[in-house]
């Protein structure tokens, strides 16, 4: 019999929100070119009870790479800058950001 742990389940659940964020930035990069994780976290919000640290694993993944940073439009970012990513097979054009 296999034993199932509090932290299993955790994992389990973390890994399946980042999957579905990571396949939400996907799709917004698929129509815009870019993304941000402000753009992710409209569309799929992060559960409140996984760690907020969590969010910053989104874009840590291979098809993702970082092309430049933005202002946070969020209030409460007080305009503190963002990463903007594309997909790494996605030709980017600076004038877009």
């Amino acid at each position: 019999m296999v034993q199932t742990t509090m932290a299993d389940l955790f994992q389990d659940t973390k890994q399946r929100w980042l999957d579905e964020a990571r396949q939400t930035a996907r799709k917004i990069i698929a129509t815009t070119g870019k993304a941000t994780i402000e753009d992710v976290l409209e569309q799929c919000p992060r559960p409140t009870y996984l760690h907020r640290n969590v969010t910053g694993s989104v874009f840590q993944h291979e098809d993702f790479e970082p092309v430049g940073f933005t202002a946070s439009r969020r209030k409460v970012s007080h305009g503190r800058v963002v990463r903007v990513w594309q997909l790494k097979h996605e030709p980017y054009h600076w004038g877009d950001i």
